[in-house]
């Protein structure tokens, strides 16, 4: 998830340590804190094109000097770049709860924080939703359109096997071996001459 805030060096605390009260050894009452403390902090770099539309369009840029340019002002901060730094089994698990508490911390500060989404990819043609995957493999053939494009359309919208499986195998027959396995022959197997 990527979240832009108008401030250039904005931090939020996503997650304070819990604490408790207990005993240590000699029964002196003490404070003890469990978990860490995670804070997002924004860095103003990796502004994307769409993310700088949406930025102009959703914050309010009051207050700046004349000839500033307002993008100067934004700093963005990625889940999935942050979670980074912890193990791979613990990637998943760790970038979920942070995103579920992005969204449940952006209406609140609305005028400090904006969840923007990836723009969805573009129809590969305008009739392409309602036609069946064989007229789909057909029509992309003969119009030359992009099977990248066709993939990414079709992966973020009905998601249908053998559409994907098809553009992969075009875009990267060897990884889409890996993943699928060796493609099928068509028709009868070629006699061997002795």
């Amino acid at each position: 998830m990527r979240v832009l805030s108008c401030h250039e060096r904005y931090s939020i605390c996503l997650f304070k340590p819990s604490v408790r009260r207990g005993t240590d050894r000699t029964g002196t009452v003490v404070e003890f804190s469990e978990g860490e403390e995670i804070d997002a902090n924004f860095q103003h770099t990796g502004l994307l094109d769409h993310e700088a539309l949406a930025a102009l369009d959703h914050f309010s840029f009051h207050g700046l000097p004349e000839g500033v340019n307002p993008l100067r002002t934004i700093s963005v901060f990625d889940s999935e770049s942050f979670c980074e730094q912890y193990p791979e089994e613990q990637r998943e698990d760790m970038q979920g709860r942070i995103d579920n508490r992005l969204e449940e911390l952006a209406p609140k500060f609305p005028s400090m924080m904006l969840i923007v989404d990836q723009p969805r990819a573009p129809k590969p043609w305008e009739t392409y939703d309602e036609m069946e995957p064989e007229d789909i493999l057909t029509i992309r053939e003969q119009t030359g359109t992009s099977p990248e494009a066709v993939r990414i359309y079709e992966i973020e919208n009905a998601n249908r096997d053998e559409i994907v499986e098809a553009m992969l195998r075009i875009e990267d027959p060897e990884g889409a071996e890996r993943e699928f396995g060796a493609e099928e022959s068509v028709g009868e197997p070629i006699p061997v001459q002795a």
